[in-house]
């Protein structure tokens, strides 16, 4: 088992891994809770306040490794 800098298992590499397409989904309903996709404008301000306030590097690694393969930053306002 491989471990990153924070000692989390992250399991052996992919070899060969391509991605997949995004779902089309726009929301889904439960009895507890609305699972739907993040829109920046409606869901930034919340979000951000929200891990500000639990906010340990830990938590982070795998968002910077991401962001850091994002050319356009405005690309993640999508998703």
């Amino acid at each position: 088992m491989r471990y990153n800098q924070f000692q989390q298992p992250i399991g052996a590499a992919v070899e060969n891994m391509t991605s997949g397409a995004m779902p089309d989904i726009t929301q889904l309903s439960g009895e507890d809770c609305i699972i739907e996709r993040l829109d920046y404008a409606r869901h930034s301000e919340a979000i951000c306040e929200c891990y500000l306030q639990h906010t340990q590097a830990a938590d982070f690694w795998l968002l910077i490794i991401l962001i850091n393969k994002v050319s356009n930053a405005n690309r993640w306002r999508h998703f």
